[in-house]
């Protein structure tokens, strides 16, 4: 198999991965008004926008008719965001992914405010999938969020066609939010509204990375009719079209507002899901990010096998640890691909939002980097999808609201989210429970592997100082490296890869994990 053709075939692994949440190639909204939260069809009520602070709906009130709707494409709605943000129609940007069609269809990405990645932050749009039977992008279906600075979230609304020229607007439908939230069986209503880019590091296998960068497989598989179109050629002309490098850094920077106004909860009174929301991601993955091998290059992004969080913090507290060469440059370095051997391509990792909020708390001393550092030793060689770790936050919170009174005492969720912590981090001992966190200061325990259940005996023999840890993770980084046998990281892509595909609305297709069936 040469390099083209096993590239390709890569590419038809992906066919339908990495395509932005909500691709569900609907021409007419069907939520319900209550469950979604808002307003599907506006019928002239000026109320709809009430309270809205964003400037989509800033927008869509000088615009939209008594019959909800409004006139105009994507062009009119750039220039419209646009002005209410203050800055000049040319400013706006596109990105593009590929979807799986009859072959492979694009979806574009826009922002307003291109030249500044914090304004360009608050606006995203896109647009959507088709029924199969189109040749060109569809300029009138459109999903868009925007940032409400008042309320400190993003708002979502839909365009859809209606008629000639015009699109029906509808608020907060229901389909977005359960892309952008967490996974369905850890209750998502309760998470926030976050920007997702399901491959946030290079490469962007199926993104555009023009004109920044060589795209990976982009130019090679796009259906040609449709890159020659009229409307998409108009969506990524020069000077609009825009690469996935800075997508990326749009996304973490909208990632970093919803941080932000996660972690400002920490000062507010003390409230018992408050403060069990700002701990979950610690323990169960809010969202997940997906990286693959660079082409067929050996080199794959060290989050695939260390939790990237732990390399963040052994920087921020461990000066000597320069020795190690899994903390230097985050870059897994395989030996190349065997001939006929497929690169591995979409393996889950943890998601950056909620690495971000985990960081945010110890950069704001609500924990220590040693208590966060304890739970991500348990069980280390699953960075992702640990059923152990996850289980422990589970019968935590169970716990902890079966004895809600208790907690009565605490002032603020600052003072009872290390109270929490604790209470999480422990075992049944006999009649007691066990911590799992070391008195010993520089110590925690590091189990490499869990089955998803753990007795306190288990402990005994696995307290590490963070030197030992950091050695462990060397000896563990090395023998992946060296070794030409893959069979661990494709082992461990299906195991994520089912338990994303399982619960997590906005998952990819992960090529190579076949059945997922117990």
């Amino acid at each position: 198999m040469n390099s083209h053709t096993s590239r390709l075939a890569f590419a038809l692994l992906l066919a339908a991965a990495l395509a932005a949440c909500g691709d569900d190639g609907a021409t007419t909204s069907t939520v319900d008004p209550d469950a979604a939260g808002g307003k599907t069809d506006l019928g002239g009520d000026a109320a709809a926008f009430e309270g809205r602070n964003d400037p989509v709906a800033s927008w869509l009130r000088k615009v939209t008719r008594a019959d909800g709707t409004v006139d105009g494409d994507y062009q009119t709605v750039l220039e419209g965001v646009a002005a209410e943000m203050g800055c000049p129609p040319e400013s706006s940007r596109s990105f593009v992914i590929l979807l799986s069609r009859k072959e492979y269809f694009p979806r574009n990405m826009f922002t307003v405010c291109g030249d500044d990645t914090v304004k360009a932050s608050k606006f995203f749009m896109s647009t959507q999938s088709d029924d199969g039977t189109l040749s060109d992008v569809d300029p009138r279906n459109l999903k868009m969020f925007a940032w409400d600075a008042d309320a400190r979230t993003y708002r979502t609304y839909e365009l859809l066609p209606e008629g000639e020229g015009s699109m029906r607007v509808s608020i907060e439908p229901g389909h977005c939010r359960s892309c952008h939230t967490g996974p369905t069986d850890l209750d998502n209503r309760q998470m926030a509204f976050v920007p997702i880019m399901n491959e946030l590091v290079n490469p962007w296998t199926l993104w555009n990375a023009r004109p920044d960068f060589d795209s990976h497989l982009f130019d090679e598989v796009i259906d040609p009719a449709v890159a020659g179109a009229p409307v998409y050629k108009a969506m990524t002309a020069e000077g609009r079209l825009d690469s996935a490098a800075n997508f990326e850094r749009h996304i973490r920077e909208g990632m970093s507002l919803v941080t932000a106004t996660r972690i400002r909860a920490r000062r507010d009174p003390a409230d018992l899901e408050l403060s069990l929301g700002l701990l979950r991601p610690m323990f169960c993955d809010e969202t997940l990010n997906y990286v693959s091998e660079n082409h067929d290059s050996g080199e794959l992004h060290a989050s695939a096998i260390l939790d990237d969080s732990i390399r963040r913090l052994y920087l921020s507290t461990r000066p000597d640890g320069w020795r190690w060469a899994w903390l230097n440059d985050g870059k897994l370095r395989m030996p190349l691909p065997a001939p006929g051997q497929e690169p591995i391509a979409v393996i889950p990792t943890r998601g950056e939002a909620t690495v971000q909020l985990e960081n945010a708390l110890v950069s704001r001393k609500t924990l220590t980097a040693q208590q966060v550092l304890q739970v991500r030793a348990l069980d280390w060689k699953h960075p992702v999808l640990s059923d152990l770790r996850c289980g422990l936050f589970l019968d935590g919170a169970t716990r902890i609201r079966a004895h809600a009174d208790a907690w009565a005492p605490y002032a603020t969720n600052n003072d009872l989210i290390p109270a929490l912590f604790a209470e999480i981090m422990t075992l049944p001992d006999g009649e007691s429970r066990r911590s799992l966190l070391s008195e010993q200061p520089d110590t925690l325990y590091a189990l490499p592997t869990a089955d998803g259940t753990l007795d306190s005996a288990d402990l005994d023999g696995y307290t590490a100082s963070m030197d030992d840890f950091g050695d462990q993770l060397q000896s563990w980084f090395d023998e992946l490296q060296s070794s030409t046998d893959r069979a661990w990281l494709t082992q461990e892509r299906t195991r994520r890869g089912c338990g994303a595909l399982a619960h997590y609305p906005s998952a990819p297709e992960i090529p190579g994990v076949g059945s997922c069936d117990p």
